[in-house]
């Protein structure tokens, strides 16, 4: 059972702030994945949970026991690397054992852990290979070993799939997932890839510019983001954001045509009027259909086919702006066709467009 907890933590190098005032309240034994565009602060976050980066400011928390000018060795972390960082003149259980000889453990329980750790990972048969003997997905299962023989009270996982293959990594995202079940502990993982994001974590915390945009369950996330950075920034493709104006509880976006969305049953945050907001739908609650009562009947003009497979991506001229629909590929769609719509508007969020949050 662990936590963690991050207080007030602030890092620069040189002049350049990496992370300014985060702050956040890990739960026990979650999988919490951090994840944001390459420089967002994520990866040196996870160094200075490890002790393998200093704190300017602030205080990291494991179980109420501040970690800050704890030895990395004294932290009960364990990190496994994009890299591997396995050791090439060792075979698989030198590397899986050799943190535990460095602690000086005994013969008979480095070979319990280790045993216990391959047969987790199905990995026994490769311990007395070399890791130039091993496929990709095979050394990334020997760097998670390594981490389980140590017995850490967090895992701490750095981009670990961004060097496999697609199809390899979506079956360690399941390997991991199950990791997780299985060992009941916490883990933090670092990713910039949303689909890693949002199928392995319990919680996500979304980083930009060195601060969390906002930290939730998958699902209210991708049902409620708090901005319009979160909007985008989940979901593939994003989130349609049409820019107009609110007024009496009524959207008319920007452009020529004469649209006016309704919005009576929307659960305004703030009370708001009269102003330029940004009105989100994603993709895929735009159908072909009336599914419900609260749907909005619109036509509009298709410009570009995208086919993904079992999926294609419609891109649409709603009043001059970029509007997008995902659409399973079985249904025949013609170009530049003027073709009936519907957008559930139980599924919309509204963005002020000066502050860019929920509204």
């Amino acid at each position: 059972m662990a936590n963690i907890k991050f207080k007030g933590i602030h890092k620069s190098f040189g002049s350049n702030k990496i992370i300014t005032d985060f702050n956040l309240d890990g739960k026990e034994d979650e999988f919490l994945v951090l994840v944001g565009p390459s420089g967002c602060g994520k990866s040196t976050l996870l160094r200075m949970i490890a002790g393998l980066e200093k704190i300017d400011e602030g205080e990291i928390f494991i179980n109420d026991q501040k970690i800050n000018d704890l030895h990395p060795s004294k932290r009960q972390t364990a990190m496994v690397f994009q890299s591997y960082a396995l050791y090439p003149h060792m075979n698989v259980y030198e590397n899986m054992s050799f943190g535990l000889k460095i602690e000086k453990r005994s013969k008979e329980e480095i070979q319990t852990k280790v045993m216990q750790a391959a047969k987790i990972l199905k990995i026994e048969e490769l311990l007395e290979r070399r890791p130039k003997q091993l496929s990709g997905g095979q050394r990334q299962r020997v760097a998670i070993g390594r981490a389980i023989t140590r017995n850490p009270k967090i895992f701490l996982f750095d981009e670990p799939l961004s060097n496999l293959d697609a199809k390899l990594r979506v079956e360690m995202r399941r390997e991991i997932k199950k990791l997780h079940k299985r060992l009941k502990t916490t883990i933090v993982y670092v990713t910039h890839d949303q689909t890693e994001a949002m199928s392995l974590g319990t919680n996500i915390a979304i980083m930009d510019q060195g601060k969390i945009q906002q930290c939730d369950t998958p699902k209210n996330i991708y049902n409620k983001p708090q901005n319009m950075f979160v909007a985008d920034f989940i979901g593939s493709p994003s989130m349609n954001l049409l820019e107009g104006i609110l007024k009496d509880k009524t959207f008319k976006p920007n452009g020529p045509d004469n649209v006016q969305i309704p919005l009576e049953k929307y659960n305004f945050i703030n009370n708001i009027d009269n102003a330029s907001i940004s009105l989100g739908i994603r993709p895929e609650h735009v159908y072909f259909e009336k599914i419900n009562e609260d749907c909005f009947a619109i036509k509009l003009k298709s410009e570009i086919i995208e086919y993904t497979g079992h999926e294609q991506i419609i891109t649409f001229n709603f009043s001059g702006q970029q509007f997008l629909g995902k659409f399973p590929s079985t249904i025949d769609i013609q170009m530049d066709k003027e073709l009936d719509l519907y957008i559930d508007l139980k599924q919309i969020s509204l963005f002020d467009k000066n502050s860019q949050n929920r509204i």
